[in-house]
């Protein structure tokens, strides 16, 4: 039976921030009184995120876990969580909170006649952002207009909400951290309704995403993607 929410959150090598960030989440939703579920996805962590997750499981009945034997990458993680979402809304998080807390209600409020819903950092609030993220995530955006006439201004995001109902007509593949250009641009050809937000977002941290480590598979996935349209 479908439930109101689903908070979906990959993990990778993210022991030192799980419990409380966890606890952050369950306090924020508690004050909606919905339903919801929480479900994690370690991707093959070197720490003992695993460990911790099992423990968040055990005593936590809103918890689920899921853990992949081999490193998947963002996209290979996403796409399992959302099809084990249970919720009527999905709501994809980033485990260190880039938005705090209080965007799962900011997300849900702007929801109304809209398939998905992004949190912003660079749509009408002023954020403070690393310069070399930001440098990328410009780029990005106008490598993304150029191939797609996409005009999401934060592909990135760390926070977005996305229907249910509408995931399994966006026939997702990428593994990698295009998955959000794939997501849009096929919702978008779709005839789906996307809300992108400002929303303040909070500097906590390198996050799982890396200029250096991703930023060169990220242009090469696009592309492919692009090439295959």
């Amino acid at each position: 039976m479908a439930i109101d929410l689903s908070v979906v959150i990959p993990v990778y090598n993210a022991r030192k921030i799980l419990r409380q960030n966890a606890g952050r989440i369950i306090s924020a939703l508690e004050k909606e009184r919905i339903d919801y579920e929480i479900i994690f996805c370690d991707d093959k962590s070197r720490d003992d995120s695993k460990e911790i997750l099992e423990g968040l499981a055990q005593k936590t009945p809103c918890i689920k876990y899921l853990l992949n034997e081999e490193n998947q990458g963002l996209g290979g993680c996403l796409t399992r969580l959302f099809a084990e979402a249970q919720g009527e809304n999905i709501i994809y998080c980033d485990c260190d909170l880039p938005f705090g807390e209080g965007v799962f209600k900011q997300l849900l409020d702007a929801s109304c006649n809209y398939d998905i819903v992004v949190a912003s950092r660079y749509k009408g609030e002023r954020n403070k952002t690393r310069l070399y993220r930001k440098i990328f995530s410009r780029l990005y955006f106008f490598f993304c207009w150029i191939l797609f006439s996409l005009d999401v201004r934060d592909i990135g995001s760390g926070s977005v909400l996305i229907k249910r109902n509408i995931i399994p007509k966006l026939n997702l593949h990428a593994k990698g951290f295009d998955i959000h250009a794939e997501m849009y641009v096929k919702a978008i050809s779709l005839g789906f309704k996307i809300n992108e937000i400002p929303v303040k977002s909070y500097e906590v941290g390198e996050g799982s995403f890396s200029v250096l480590k991703h930023g060169l598979n990220i242009v090469i996935g696009t592309m492919r993607f692009w090439l295959k349209k």
